[in-house]
Order: C-alpha cells, then structure tokens, then sequence
C-alpha cells in the first residue's frame, strides 16, 4: 500500500539521505507533494530501498568483525541522519521565531493604530 511519508522519516525507511531526497525532488525524480510547507514523498511499497535483503539475511555466517563493521556503518549511517534531522528542525524552529517576530511587530503597529482611531 502506498503512503505519504516526510522527507526524514523517507530517509530512514529506505537508507538514503536527507540531502539525496531533497536533489531528487528538485529534479523531479521522486513523487512528492507539498503540505503546510513540508515536503512528504509517496512510499510506494519502498520503491527506492536499496537492499531487499534483511540484516539478519546479510549476515548470516559473516564473521564477528564484518558484523561489528555492519553495525559500526549502520550507527553512523543512523547518526547522520539524526544530525540532519536536528539541523532540519532548528533551520524550521528559526524560520518560525522569526515570522512569529514580525507578525508581533505587525500586532504592535495595529494595535497602536487601532488605538489612535480611536482617539480621534
């Protein structure tokens, strides 16, 4: 069944990056849409993962330290993600302080003007 998944959680499901997402989009090599300002791209039953086999499949009968090396890839793979998802979110976090910022300074000046109508 196919569903609409965020960038991030897009990223994780099939392996790619964030980055690598965000190209294809631009070049127009992934179905996507955008919602309230949030890109979310069609899962079609995991149409780019990479690797059809599961870990424990990969490694059966692999040595200890092809294991460690699956694992130790898979962790940094994992933490770069999450680097580029905390990045993501205070890149949001920041846009959003500062429309909040200028629609209070609006506030403020409709107010003061509001109340200078009314004065007269």
């Amino acid at each position: 069944m196919n569903s609409w998944l965020p960038i991030t959680e897009y990223a994780v499901k099939n392996s790619i990056s964030v980055s690598t997402i965000r190209r294809k989009i631009k070049n127009k090599e992934l179905k996507h849409r955008l919602d309230g300002g949030k890109y979310f791209i069609l899962d079609e039953k995991g149409a780019l993962v990479q690797n059809s086999k599961t870990p424990a499949v990969e490694l059966a009968g692999k040595s200890v330290e092809e294991v460690l090396d699956f694992a130790e890839r898979s962790i940094n793979a994992i933490s770069k993600l999450n680097h580029e998802m905390v990045t993501e979110k205070e890149i949001i976090i920041m846009n959003q302080k500062k429309k909040i910022q200028k629609l209070q300074e609006e506030l403020s000046e409709l107010k003061m003007l509001i109340n200078l109508l009314e004065k007269k």
